[in-house]
Order: C-alpha cells, then sequence, then structure tokens
C-alpha cells in the first residue's frame, strides 16, 4: 500500500509550468466499501461532499461559531473520498474520510485541546464538547490520535456523540468517525477502533 500511496501523491504534484494542479485521488486510499463492518458502506455523492465534511470537522456551512477562534480549521473539501457504513447500532453511522488538509495532527490535537467547549451549527446554539483520547501518537511521520465529541441542541436532553480516530503523514488526513445518538458501549468503540486500525493500514501502510 506505500507504493500506492506515492503513486497518488506523486501523481498530484506533477505539473506542466502555468497550468493548474489535478487534485489528488484519494479514493483508492479507502477500505473496500464492502469491508465495514456493519455493513457495506457507500461513497458520499460529489454534490453531498461538502455538508458530509461539516459533519465530521463540525465546520458549519452556514452560521458562526462562538467563540469564533474555536472555528474548526478548513479542509480541502474539492479532495475529500468518503465512504459511510452503517454503524454497530440502529440509526448510527461508520465513516471513513482521507482528505488533504493544511492543519497538522499536533495543531488538531491543540484545538481540542483549546476549545472544548463551543457553539455552532446553522442556528450557532448547538453545543459541542470535545475530548482528546489520550495524547497523539508518532510512528515515524504518521501521527494518531483519537477525540470524543458530544453534541447537544438547546433545551434537548438528546446527546449525540462523534467519536473519531485520526491518522495524518504531512497533508494527508484519515478520519474514521462513529456516530451516534447516546454513549457508545465498549464493544461499539472497539469495534471503530479496530476498522480505524484497518483503515490506517489501508491508506498508509503497516499495521
Amino acid at each position: 500500500m506505500a507504493a500506492v500511496v506515492a503513486v497518488v501523491l506523486f501523481a498530484s504534484a506533477c505539473s506542466v509550468s502555468g497550468t493548474a494542479e489535478p487534485e489528488p485521488d484519494y479514493r483508492a486510499l479507502l477500505v473496500p466499501a464492502d469491508s465495514f463492518p456493519a455493513g457495506a458502506a457507500t461513497p458520499v455523492p460529489e454534490p453531498a461532499v461538502p455538508g458530509a465534511v461539516s459533519d465530521i470537522t463540525l465546520r458549519p456551512l452556514r452560521g458562526d461559531v462562538d467563540p469564533a477562534d474555536c472555528t474548526p480549521a478548513a479542509v480541502d473539501v474539492e479532495t475529500a473520498a468518503i465512504l459511510v457504513g452503517p454503524g454497530p447500532t440502529d440509526g448510527s453511522t461508520l465513516t471513513e474520510m482521507i482528505v488533504r488538509t493544511p492543519e497538522s495532527a499536533s495543531d488538531l490535537a491543540a484545538a481540542v485541546r483549546d476549545c472544548s467547549v463551543f457553539r455552532a451549527g446553522a442556528t450557532g446554539q448547538q453545543e459541542v464538547r470535545s475530548e482528546l483520547s489520550g495524547q497523539p501518537e508518532s510512528d515515524g511521520d504518521l501521527t494518531s490520535l483519537a477525540l470524543t465529541r458530544t453534541l447537544r441542541s438547546p433545551g434537548s436532553e438528546t446527546v449525540t456523540t462523534v467519536a473519531q480516530w485520526v491518522a495524518q503523514r504531512g497533508q494527508v488526513r484519515l478520519v474514521v468517525q462513529l456516530r451516534m445518538l447516546g454513549t457508545p458501549s465498549a464493544a461499539d468503540t472497539r469495534m471503530a477502533a479496530d476498522f480505524f486500525a484497518h483503515a490506517r493500514a489501508q491508506a498508509f501502510g503497516g499495521r
């Protein structure tokens, strides 16, 4: 798989002087759609990609974040390759995204630590609480981290949990996201973490 990564990144870097560089195609780095653990995944169609990216990054398409300096960093939406599959419980989803981003993994971790609570969404009223699960881990030039966000709308007792596992090499970021109402069980979390290990090996090689 390391060879696949090299081919993708090499192709994205080649251009003729004075011409626009092609966007990298990360679809080859995704796991096969039928290897998702709870059922086959579906590619997100191009018109829906900006919304899917917003759901993953929590950078709103409309509306503001309060405080404003807690607005999640933008990623290069044009490069996003996304598969969405069923999660372990009714109504839950398991998502894989590979995307190019100028934000480093360490900057992402710092943003989670520095902005543990903010409000976002189209109305600016959804409360977002974020927490790193341990510290980022590095294996050579590949950094991995895990975080959990909980989302709550005003006056609602219902909490949506967004658990994410992230691996990044250079500007190429992999995100595996488990999204569900309520709190994931230990078995739910373990399933998603195991899938992340598989997705990381597929995208970046190794174990």
